[in-house]
């Protein structure tokens, strides 16, 4: 797995759904380019990996292969299968994080996406806010080796922009790419 853009901090709201778990805006591509629309998944501290329905590794048009072992699930061990998402993507708006080659889990009667420890726990210190219905995922910063030159300088052009004043205030922002 890579991660091919850099971390940015996102605060993420569930107020608007039913459920009082964490969601998680994503989108997958497959090997032609083409993507998913956006999929809220559930932020998951429990799973090991993403885990994704059989459908939508039909989709997805991935290559599965058998697990070592099987995966285990609040329903007790569950015959499993491993793949590679070519790409995933974390958040929405033009606010987004892109992972090439990432492994997956993949279960036949799987009923929600879940995004696990690897790769958003390993990346980004996560703090849930059950009360107000948000979580904040942070960047923790021990990847930026990992990426290239061109991100690196847009990182450091963003933050010398921030230095002089010149930033919106994330209210502006979400009003300027229409997020609530």
């Amino acid at each position: 797995m890579s991660r091919t853009s850099p971390l940015l901090k996102f605060v993420f709201n569930y107020k608007r759904f039913q459920c009082r778990i964490p969601v998680v805006p994503v989108r997958f591509v497959r090997a032609d380019g083409i993507s998913t629309q956006i999929i809220n998944a559930v932020l998951d501290s429990g799973a090991d990996t993403i885990t994704i329905p059989q459908d939508l590794a039909t989709w997805l048009q991935l290559k599965l292969e058998p697990r070592d072992t099987p995966a285990m699930t609040a329903a007790g061990t569950i015959k499993a299968y491993k793949a590679m998402v070519p790409e995933l993507i974390l958040g929405q708006g033009g606010r987004d994080v892109h992972y090439k080659n990432i492994e997956v889990c993949v279960m036949e009667k799987c009923p929600y996406i879940l995004i696990g420890i690897s790769p958003i726990f390993e990346d980004y210190k996560v703090t849930v806010i059950a009360s107000q219905r948000q979580f904040i995922l942070e960047p923790l910063g021990k990847n930026d080796s990992e990426l290239s030159k061109e991100a690196i300088q847009a990182i450091e052009a963003a933050r010398k922009r921030m230095d002089k004043g010149h930033y919106y205030t994330e209210e502006d922002a979400k009003k300027i790419l229409g997020i609530d």
